[in-house]
């Protein structure tokens, strides 16, 4: 059972958005929009976290009815604050995507690669399925158009692409395999804890008032940096082994469950929670303002106006795995969890929550 926390005190809740929030090319539930309205209700901050942009981010956001909120986007290098109708970039972190790239293609010719722009869409080296993509493509001639300008963010795509990541990391970049076939680059020591920690900070939340809910390899830090991290009931054995809890599948809305078990009674969840046996786009009218720097970047401060949404049919989105919610086979990319502040009495409380199969 989750410890009772005060009922008056405001809690930050970070929510993964694919195979967590939402089946990657399908709007959230009703179930889930519910959740998400009640907890806002209660006065709780939701903060959307997310390896995917923030113009695959934004519609998510929009459906759930978010229009003060915090979004962690591209696995914690960028991070918005959204007011109604806008959101302000208030922190970029980009990496030096030169040296990631030429690294990359030396070893991997043929792979694809796609520079984030934020708040738009991608530089690509070589088109990628439409689907694989939030916001618009703009193909390049050659490789130094790549690094041209800022990014936060490389997607690297290509047979065995989880081979880069060894390479990567050696750079001291921040490399993770979310497919066989699928990295993500950000600057080092950058992660949704990292970002998250800053809004916590930023919110006036203690750290001991947040909750975390996730189901894939970059929700590990977030769920080791919350007070109370749970896994999706269908997230891999080794993300499981690093939240504090679990709740249900994607297809058991288990992410509801969370939400609505604090709005309920701050205290119960386990009485809520148990595992039972868009492509969306966004075009904002001008871009973000990104720091020149090639290291951890400087607050953006420009107000940028957030145009229509346009949904879009299935996408899978490379974090989110497979559509059908459950995790990837790739045993290859697993990791073990590091060793946490509540390790030794986390596999106590995963006992308890999860009811006997």
């Amino acid at each position: 059972m989750l410890p009772r926390m005060r009922a008056s005190t405001p809690l930050l809740v970070a929510c993964d958005i694919d195979g967590t929030l939402v089946r990657t090319g399908s709007p959230a539930t009703a179930a889930v929009r519910s959740a998400a309205t009640q907890v806002r209700a209660a006065g709780h901050h939701m903060v959307l976290a997310t390896g995917r942009s923030l113009t695959g981010a934004l519609p998510v956001a929009r459906q759930l009815g978010l229009d003060d909120a915090w979004i962690v986007a591209s696995n914690g290098a960028v991070t918005a604050h959204l007011v109604g109708d806008h959101y302000q970039v208030t922190e970029q972190h980009d990496l030096d995507a030169e040296v990631a790239i030429r690294v990359t293609v030396a070893a991997a010719p043929g792979v694809r690669i796609a520079a984030e722009m934020v708040g738009t869409g991608y530089r690509v080296n070589i088109p990628f399925p439409e689907y694989e993509l939030n916001g618009d493509q703009h193909s390049v001639r050659g490789l130094e158009e790549l690094w041209a300008h800022p990014t936060p963010r490389i997607a690297l795509q290509g047979p065995s692409g989880y081979r880069l990541v060894w390479a990567l990391r050696a750079l001291g970049l921040t490399a993770i395999a979310t497919r066989r076939d699928w990295v993500d680059v950000t600057a080092a020591e950058i992660s949704k804890a990292t970002a998250l920690e800053k809004v916590r900070t930023e919110l006036g939340v203690e750290p001991g008032d947040t909750i975390a809910v996730g189901d894939s390899e970059n929700d590990v830090a977030m769920l080791d940096w919350a007070a109370h991290g749970w896994a999706m009931g269908h997230a891999p054995a080794f993300v499981i082994a690093g939240a504090d809890y679990v709740t249900g599948t994607l297809d058991d809305d288990g992410a509801a469950a969370v939400l609505l078990s604090l709005s309920d009674s701050l205290g119960s969840c386990a009485s809520h929670v148990s595992r039972p046996g868009s492509p969306l786009s966004s075009m904002p009218t001008s871009r973000p303002v990104s720091s020149a720097s090639s290291g951890p970047t400087a607050a953006s401060t420009t107000t940028v106006a957030w145009a229509s949404i346009a949904p879009v049919s299935c996408s899978k989105h490379p974090m989110a795995g497979p559509c059908t919610g459950r995790p990837s086979s790739a045993a290859a990319l697993r990791a073990t969890p590091s060793t946490g502040r509540r390790r030794s009495s986390r596999a106590t409380r995963l006992r308890r929550s999860r009811p006997s199969s």
